[in-house]
């Protein structure tokens, strides 16, 4: 946009509004707005003149619309000076410094703010113009005499120019300013007799009162420009419209100058003052920290004795320890003192006693190498720990009992006992022989068997062995000094607590420490774990069920060993832990796989299967060992191990009464009489447990039972009373339709008469003691002798003939009510012949 297009805009959004004033020139300018501000910002100078010919300024701002806002205003009357150079410095109230983008601009604005003067100065134009209040020549215009300041404070920082850079004229036409920060007047001969002058003629007769007014008012104008160069300088008093006589508009102006000069004073003297106190506080402080470090120099000091005695005092007397303990402290306190700083004064000091540290912690280690390696701890704890933890075993094993039902019976029944030969203690190529070992060659190859359980003994092996592996940790904890009392060297010597909290910051548990705990634990017990792994096989040989128990003696024993905070033997306890997992697995898969064999290989086809039967008691033992178990992982493996035999012996007594039976009555027949059998003794036996883990199971069996007896029933009671039952079935399907009923030959009331002719109270009897004797067939003369089964579905026999009484007296009296036909038979009569059956008669 240039500048016409801008000037009309101006007029229209400002000084439309502003009908005292008219446009005069606008300079557009960057000003710098601050940390804060982002940047620089544009904005614009207008510059107008009123009516009355006062002259003001005004910063505006471009809005997004293209019109302008004024911000902010300035009567041209505050203008007290100029400074012109790349960019133009501006003083009002204060000093503005702002950026233009046109040279020839920014001369045409300032042309324009310089030519007409304040207005509100009673002076006229041509008093003005006899002032020399000029054009701004073709350089760069400059400031008057002496423009003020922005603030004092920043004055402060210039060098105060001398009295011929202020007084005398410029040359060569280059700018200079007079430094504002100078306070006191100085005389100038011109300004000081027209003053003279002023005062003897005021003194004197008012002759030519009209001429006198004018030299007077030429005097006031050189007295305000001597004045107002200074930056304590007030607001023009002599250009306000008075009446007053020139020597008390004088009086005023110098009293007036006066008081912001001493007010000026007043905030010198205050801020010398601020700053007075400042270097005191400055002082102050400085004093204490050269004391701080004069401290410092003295504690990080290790005298040149101490450091002798560290380098060649004796490690053996007793004496001489002692000395070195003292001469120890002293350099440890040096350490920890410069442990916190960089300060250069105490970085090379510090150096050196770091290197005699390494050479007294080489020393000392080179020193215990030798003691240790001459008394052989760890080899002698070892031997002396992997007899006795041998010799512990062993007698244990002895103790174990053996399970002879186990290897004769088991899910599979008729499996082969496991071999005997290996329930002997195998060692695990130990160095020492135990003393147990001599018993002589008539016990050799004799089985050895207690009277405890595996996971029993177990238990107070691990509670033998565990207190040996504590108390080793714990002594090799106590010392290398990372036990929980924290005692450190600064402890131990009795230093200050300053030096107590530097070496607890620095104390704790590396990585370096911790392996050398594991590397001391793996010395004296590496032997263990195949001791332990041996002597666990041996065990479990004896009693493959065992195994159960030991996964919850083990995770006991980790429990424990997680609270006591021991690495080695919680590491031993995780490796065998896995180890009886995996043995676990193994036995349940093995147990499986016998299920599966004895569907296919079993010529027993009536009865119980012997799995069913073995499965209750195995139940028992299993629950025997896990006596506080709830919570713990071997529950929820046994948990999942039931759910996979249950289903596995379920889905082979399906097969295997598949498998049963030549035509498909009898065969069906065959299929349901096993399932009855079995899942009635599951059924009875389980129950009597009332555990939480196999309730699931029961009821499974139970939905089994039900579903086989429901259908059994049906299959028995069709030779007997089929025609009975088909003909009220289809009735029963028939009914809601009557005219299906009566339009039949095969349902009508002539049928029914048939049908019911043929089952009178005798031929009812005769039926049922005919299904009684086929029943027994069924179940009483099962090779397990077991009648509970025979009763059971002898009376489910008994409810579902009553509930069919039932069924055919309703279907008589709902669709047949008025052919004055009824059952030749009574439900008494049923009931007494079920009776008779039971006993026998």
């Amino acid at each position: 946009m240039d500048l016409q297009e801008q000037r009309q805009q101006i007029i229209a959004s400002v000084f439309s509004r502003r009908n005292d004033e008219g446009y005069v020139s606008h300079l557009k300018i960057w000003e710098d707005a601050g940390a804060d501000g982002g940047g620089r910002k544009p904005r614009f100078i207008l510059l107008s003149q009123s009516s009355t010919g006062t002259g003001y300024m005004h910063k505006s701002k471009r809005n997004t619309n293209g019109t302008f806002s004024v911000g902010k205003t300035w009567r041209v009357a505050e203008l007290r000076g100029l400074q012109v150079t790349n960019s133009f410095n501006i003083t009002l109230s204060r000093t503005y410094r702002w950026d233009t983008e046109s040279g020839d601009e920014q001369a045409q604005f300032l042309q324009a703010l310089s030519r007409p003067g304040p207005v509100a100065n009673s002076v006229s134009r041509d008093s003005q113009q006899s002032r020399d209040f000029r054009q701004v020549p073709d350089y760069p215009a400059k400031s008057r005499n002496a423009s003020p300041a922005p603030s004092a404070r920043s004055a402060r920082s210039r060098p105060p120019p001398t009295r011929t850079e202020t007084a005398q004229p410029q040359e060569n036409g280059v700018p200079h300013r007079r430094d504002q920060n100078v306070r006191i007047s100085y005389f100038d001969p011109s300004n000081q007799a027209s003053l003279d002058r002023l005062l003897t003629n005021n003194t004197d007769s008012r002759i030519d009162i009209d001429g006198e007014e004018e030299s007077a008012r030429a005097t006031l104008t050189n007295v305000e420009e001597m004045i107002e160069g200074y930056e304590w300088a007030s607001d023009d008093v002599i250009g306000r419209k008075s009446t007053r006589g020139a020597i008390d508009l004088i009086e005023a102006r110098l009293l007036d100058e006066l008081t912001a000069l001493e007010k000026a004073v007043s905030d010198d003297i205050l801020f010398i003052q601020s700053q007075n106190r400042g270097l005191q506080v400055q002082t102050q402080n400085q004093r204490a920290l050269l004391g701080e470090i004069q401290n410092l120099l003295r504690t990080v000091h290790v005298d040149q004795d101490a450091l002798i005695t560290l380098t060649q005092g004796s490690l053996e007397k007793t004496q001489s320890i002692q000395q070195l303990e003292e001469a120890a402290a002293e350099l440890y306190k040096a350490l920890q003192a410069g442990r916190d700083t960089d300060m250069a004064a105490t970085m090379e000091r510090l150096q050196e006693y770091r290197t005699h540290n390494s050479q007294f912690c080489k020393r000392m280690f080179d020193f215990l190498s030798i003691m240790f390696t001459a008394q052989a701890y760890f080899s002698s704890m070892s031997e002396l720990h992997q007899t006795q933890i041998t010799s512990l075993l062993a007698a244990y094993l002895d103790l174990v009992k053996t399970d002879e039902e186990d290897q004769d019976s088991g899910f599979g029944g008729g499996t082969a006992p496991g071999s005997k030969g290996g329930a002997g203690m195998r060692r695990a190529g130990t160095l020492i022989r135990s003393p147990l070992d001599g018993r002589g060659n008539r016990d050799k190859d004799k089985t050895v068997s207690g009277d405890q359980r595996a996971s029993e003994v177990f238990d107070r092996v691990l509670d033998q062995i565990q207190t040996s592996i504590y108390r080793e940790g714990e002594f090799i904890i106590d010392f290398l000094q990372i036990n929980d009392a924290g005692l450190t060297f600064a402890d131990y010597m009795g230093l200050d607590n300053y030096f107590r909290r530097q070496a607890t910051r620095s104390a704790g548990l590396s990585q370096t420490t911790m392996k050398l705990i594991r590397g001391a634990m793996d010395l004296i017990f590496g032997f263990l774990p195949a001791e332990i792994k041996v002597w666990l096989d041996n065990a479990i040989e004896k009693d493959k069920l065992e195994v159960i128990g030991m996964l919850g003696t083990v995770e006991r024993a980790i429990e424990n060993a997680e609270q006591r905070n021991s690495p080695f033997f919680l590491n031993l306890l995780d490796k065998q832990h896995t180890r009886l997992k995996a043995m676990f697995d193994r036995y349940i898969a093995e147990q499986l796989k016998v299920i599966e064999q004895t569907k296919l290989t079993s010529k027993k086809r009536r009865g119980v299967a012997h799995f069913i039967k073995y499965f209750p008691s195995y139940v028992i033992r299993v629950e025997n060992q896990l006596a506080g178990a709830e919570g713990r992982e071997v529950r929820s493996l046994v948990d999942a191990a039931y759910e996979k035999i249950v289903k596995g012996m379920f889905e082979a007594l399906r097969q295997m009464a598949k498998l049963e039976g030549e035509g498909e009555d009898k065969g069906q027949l065959n299929y349901h009489v096993i399932l009855l059998e079995n899942m009635y003794y599951f059924l009875s036996e389980m129950s009597k447990m009332e555990m939480g883990s196999t309730n699931v199971f029961c009821q499974s069996a139970q939905v089994i039972f039900d579903e086989n007896l429901s259908a059994y029933i049906r299959i028995v009671f069709r030779r007997p009373f089929a025609k009975l039952t088909d003909f009220f079935d289809a009735v029963e399907r028939l009914g809601p339709d009557s005219t299906n009923l009566s339009s039949t030959s095969t349902y009508n009331k002539s049928a029914l008469r048939k049908v019911l002719k043929e089952y009178n109270a005798k031929d009812v009897r005769k039926n049922i003691e005919g299904l009684y004797k086929r029943v027994e067939k069924h179940f009483a003369d099962s090779a397990d002798g077991n009648d509970a089964v025979f009763n059971h579905v002898w009376q489910a026999c008994e409810d579902e003939l009553l509930s069919l009484t039932d069924k055919i007296i309703r279907l008589i009296s709902q669709y047949y009510g008025d052919s004055g036909v009824a059952l030749e038979f009574s439900k008494s009569d049923i009931e007494s012949a079920f009776k008779k059956t039971r006993s026998g008669s």
